[in-house]
C-alpha cells in the first residue's frame, strides 16, 4: 500500500489557501508574524495591535484550549468522553458545535454529518494504518451514521449506541470564529490567521489594501489557480488532495459521503467557501464554522446540487468549485475580488444567482 497524507498547512502553498502577506509596522502598532502547531496543522498568524505579542499569546492559548476539548483523538477531551459513554454533560464550546452540526445536517440533507467517525476510523484516516474496507464492513457501520442518532438538550449530549462523532469538519472554523471575537475585543486593527485550509482575515492590511488569499491548484501543491482579495472575511477549502492514501493505483481521500461511507465521488476536486463576517446564514453568527461545514457538504453534493443549494439559500455565501474536468465555477459575488492565475489548464465560469 502506498499512502501520502498531505496536511493542509505544512507550508502555505501546501494548504488549500495560502496567505500572501506583506505587512509593515506603524508607529503605534506592533505587527507580529508567528506560527505554531495545533489541531493537526501548522497555524500561521499576522497580528497588528498595540500589544501584538499579548494578542498572539491569547490566540495560541485559545486554540490549544479548544483542541484539548474538541479533539476526537485525545482520550481526555469532551468529545472522547462522549464517544466512550454515549452521554455526557459537555461545555459550551462542544454544545455550540453539536448544535451547529445538527443545523448543518438538516440544512444540507445529511451531506454534512459529524457521526461519520466510525467510518473515518475503519478507513484509517487520522492514523498511519490505512485500510480499504469491504462493502460489508461499511454496511455494518452505516446504521449508526446520521444526525438522528444524536440529541442535545442544553449541555446534555447523547448518542445512540454505536454512534460516535468527529468534529474535525468544523472545529477549525469554530476556532477562527472565536479568534475573530478575541481580536475584536483586543482591538486588532489588522490580522490574518490560517488554520490549514481555514482562513480568517480581519480588516485590511496595514497599507489599506485587501488581504490576498491564494486558492491552491488541486493538481499541483506548488501552484495556485487564483487569488481572492478579501477584508473581514472567512475562506475555507476542502479538497481531495489534502488527506488521502493510495492503494492499487486508486486514491482514497478523507471526505466521506455519509450515504455509502466511501470517499465522495462527486466530480469535484475542491470547494472553497467565502463569507464576509456577519453575513452567513448560521443562526448563531458562526461564520467560520458555517464555511467549514459547507466546504465539506458542497463537495459531497457535487456541482449541480451545490449550485442549487446556494441559490435556494439566498446566495448568502460565495464559492469556488473546482471540477475534475478542469472547470472552475465561481459564484457571482466573487467576480470582482477573484483573479485567475495566468496559464494553467483550467477554464473559469461565473455562476449567476438566478438561472436565465
Amino acid at each position: 500500500m502506498k499512502y501520502n497524507m498531505k496536511m493542509a498547512a505544512c507550508t502555505l502553498l501546501c494548504s488549500l489557501l495560502t496567505i500572501l502577506t506583506g505587512c509593515t509596522q506603524s508607529a503605534k502598532l506592533q505587527t507580529q508574524k508567528e506560527t505554531f502547531f495545533a489541531m493537526d496543522t501548522v497555524i500561521s498568524t499576522v497580528i497588528s495591535a498595540e500589544d501584538s505579542t499579548d494578542v498572539f499569546m491569547q490566540t495560541e492559548q485559545e486554540i490549544l484550549r479548544l483542541e484539548a476539548v474538541l479533539s476526537a483523538t485525545d482520550a481526555e477531551s469532551e468529545v472522547s468522553a462522549l464517544n466512550r459513554s454515549g452521554s455526557a454533560e459537555v461545555g459550551e464550546d462542544t454544545a455550540a458545535l453539536l448544535q451547529a452540526a445538527l443545523f448543518y445536517s438538516a440544512e444540507t440533507d445529511g451531506a454534512f454529518d459529524i457521526t461519520v467517525a466510525p467510518l473515518l476510523r475503519v478507513w484509517g484516516f487520522g492514523t498511519d494504518d490505512h485500510h480499504v474496507p469491504s462493502d460489508e464492513e461499511l454496511r455494518q457501520l452505516l446504521p449508526f451514521v446520521g444526525a438522528e442518532h444524536m440529541t442535545l438538550k442544553g449541555l446534555s449530549a447523547q448518542l445512540d449506541k454505536g454512534t460516535q462523532i468527529d468534529l474535525g469538519g468544523i472545529a477549525k472554523g469554530y476556532a477562527a470564529d472565536l479568534i475573530a471575537r478575541l481580536w475584536e475585543e483586543n482591538r486588532v486593527s489588522s490580522g490574518m490567521i490560517s488554520l490549514g485550509g481555514n482562513v480568517y482575515v480581519s480588516g485590511t492590511k496595514e497599507d489599506g489594501s485587501a488581504w490576498k488569499v491564494a486558492v491552491q491548484d488541486p493538481q499541483d501543491s506548488e501552484a495556485y489557480l487564483g487569488i481572492l482579495e478579501l477584508t473581514d472575511a472567512y475562506a475555507v477549502t476542502s479538497g481531495d488532495y489534502q488527506r488521502y492514501f493510495e492503494q492499487d493505483g486508486i486514491r482514497y481521500h478523507h471526505i466521506l459521503d455519509p450515504e455509502d461511507g466511501k470517499p465522495a465521488r462527486s466530480g469535484l476536486r475542491s470547494v472553497t467557501i467565502v463569507v464576509r463576517r456577519g453575513m452567513s446564514p448560521d443562526p448563531n453568527g458562526l461564520d467560520g464554522t458555517f464555511c467549514d461545514a459547507m466546504s465539506t457538504a458542497l463537495f459531497v453534493m457535487g456541482a449541480d446540487k451545490a449550485i442549487t443549494f446556494w441559490r435556494n439559500s439566498g446566495c448568502r455565501f460565495d464559492f469556488i468549485l473546482v471540477t475534475d474536468q478542469n472547470t472552475v465555477l465561481i459564484s457571482s459575488g466573487l467576480e470582482s475580488c477573484f483573479s485567475s492565475a495566468e496559464g494553467g489548464a483550467y477554464s473559469f465560469e461565473i455562476v449567476a444567482e438566478t438561472t436565465s
